[in-house]
């Protein structure tokens, strides 16, 4: 399969991730697959208003979380997802020997305007899975809540910065590690792997993101405000 994009160890395949996945292989997978974007009118919210339909926009219906048994050699993975989808999302993973470790909490700084008469969630949620032996770049006993402001998002609606992704990648991966998001987007993830040293692998459906992606990745200096990486070598744990 021949990918979109292919320069300095970061690759971007166009596609639906469930036909690229099979080609591909990776030890980490660090996602924001699409979720919250179906209402109860089913009509497809993002960003504050309402967009036309969209095929991926059925994913808060059809919880597609088959992907993951796709995902081949993969010992740990960081997914986020709705909190009310958390049982899917850690069973989806169980049942490809990735078993639950922790829950992982962005705290957005804000919940920006939002106009319901109801408590507004201001964090968003992770699952992290790994088996067997896995690198950990993550320090001693490190907590599970991570403070970064959500800033704007340009690019993409749901768009996460990239100093989130890169706080994560650079806990649950070392510089040998080839990261994994079948759900791109606009390439935040991508360009905090590159930011990073790591090798990655971006599968998105949208040909205008993936060139997003790409003009993104082709920025030689980009600002990243994340602890610096240590400078000892990363240690690794086992799954006991």
């Amino acid at each position: 399969m021949r990918p979109f994009y292919d320069h300095a160890g970061i690759q971007i395949f166009l596609g639906d991730c469930r036909h690229v996945l099979p080609n591909i292989t990776a030890e980490v997978i660090v996602t924001d697959p699409p979720y919250g974007l179906l209402d109860r009118d089913g009509k497809i919210h993002m960003a504050g208003g309402v967009v036309g339909d969209a095929a991926w926009g059925a994913w808060d219906e059809s919880a597609s979380w088959d992907w993951v048994a796709l995902c081949r050699e993969v010992t740990a993975a960081v997914v986020f997802h709705d909190h009310k989808d958390a049982g899917r999302a850690v069973a989806a993973l169980a049942a490809a020997d990735l078993p639950l470790r922790q829950f992982l909490y962005w705290d957005k700084g804000d919940s920006g305007i939002n106009p319901r008469r109801n408590f507004v969630n201001c964090v968003e949620q992770a699952v992290y899975a790994r088996r067997g032996t896995t690198p950990w770049n993550g320090g001693g006993a490190t907590p599970n809540i991570f403070r970064f402001n959500r800033g704007p998002t340009p690019f993409h609606p749901t768009q996460k910065p990239v100093e989130v992704m890169a706080w994560i990648i650079r806990a649950v991966t070392d510089r040998e590690s080839v990261v994994l998001d079948p759900f791109m987007g606009s390439g935040s993830t991508l360009v905090a792997a590159k930011l990073l040293g790591r090798k990655a692998i971006g599968i998105e459906m949208s040909e205008d993101y993936c060139r997003i992606a790409v003009r993104r990745l082709q920025q030689e200096v980009l600002p990243l405000h994340v602890e610096p990486e240590p400078t000892q070598a990363s240690f690794f744990l086992d799954a006991s």
